[in-house]
């Protein structure tokens, strides 16, 4: 045997080997920084032009990463699961009493802001059986339309906010909670690789293109007044009967006076909500 030759070829062979290996672990590194990369402020500029120019004001932060993401599995949470008991306090319930046990806790009727809002909703909550784990508190808006004032709270899962899990609470002005929603559900973890998503910018002039279209299924287009307070990335989708089921990450963008849209952070299409 030709071992200097042999001794050539084995060295040749590793050394491919390994140049191959450090391609695959660049690529890899590339792809995840490739989707790191921050929108520009050129971009945010062109958006909010183009959604100026439909009547729309970008008032948001506009996030400027879009990392790789999952799917995340979810399934139906038991009321054991959610931190509450059967019964009182299940999803649905229209409780006709104030908050808290007092009528807006020295708040004069018709005088309630948002503060004193969570401050009461919180305590009522607590009457229902408390907060389940990784709740997160998701803002007061008045609904003009209903005169009420609504506070909400989010399920979070590793970080990520769960939109399909809330709480919601609806006080009338003067502190009687007239409208009581619980929905928790039971992250099962992530199913398949993390894929490339759009970025915030995409998903802004995707959501524009659909509100202008005739066939997009909006009561009415938003028009002048319309204002994007919130832009954030999570998980969502609707509620299956089924045992466990998927949501891909959307972009959540929320306009002020609480109308909200989940835009699909893989293919750009609006997620229908409950």
């Amino acid at each position: 045997m030709d071992w200097p030759r042999a001794k050539t070829i084995l060295i040749t062979a590793f050394a491919l080997l390994n140049a191959f290996l450090i391609y695959r672990v660049w690529e890899v590194i590339n792809l995840d920084e490739s989707h790191y990369l921050p929108v520009t402020v050129e971009q945010i500029r062109e958006v909010s032009e183009e959604l100026a120019a439909e009547g729309i004001e970008l008032a948001a932060p506009v996030p400027r990463k879009a990392p790789p993401m999952a799917f995340l599995v979810l399934a139906h949470a038991g009321p054991e699961k959610q931190g509450q008991e059967p019964g009182p306090g299940k999803e649905g319930e229209k409780p006709d009493q104030t908050a808290g046990g007092t009528q807006g806790k020295g708040q004069a009727p018709g005088t309630l802001n948002a503060n004193t809002a969570r401050r009461l909703a919180e305590g009522f909550i607590e009457t229902k059986g408390g907060f389940p784990p990784a709740s997160r508190f998701d803002g007061v808006v008045f609904l003009e339309a209903e005169g009420l004032y609504l506070v909400r709270y989010y399920q979070e899962f590793d970080g990520w906010p769960v939109f399909g899990g809330r709480i919601e609470v609806k006080l009338s002005t003067d502190g009687r909670v007239v409208d009581f929603q619980r929905t928790w559900l039971k992250p099962l973890g992530y199913s398949g690789p993390r894929k490339g998503i759009i970025p915030a910018t995409e998903a802004l002039g995707r959501l524009n293109a659909l509100l202008k279209s005739r066939d997009s299924g909006e009561k009415a287009r938003p028009g002048a007044g319309w204002v994007i307070r919130e832009i954030d990335l999570g998980y969502y989708s609707r509620i299956y009967d089924a045992n466990q089921w998927e949501a891909p990450p959307v972009w959540r963008i929320r306009m002020e006076g609480g109308d909200t849209f989940y835009v699909n952070a893989y293919t750009g299409e609006r997620e229908p909500s409950e």
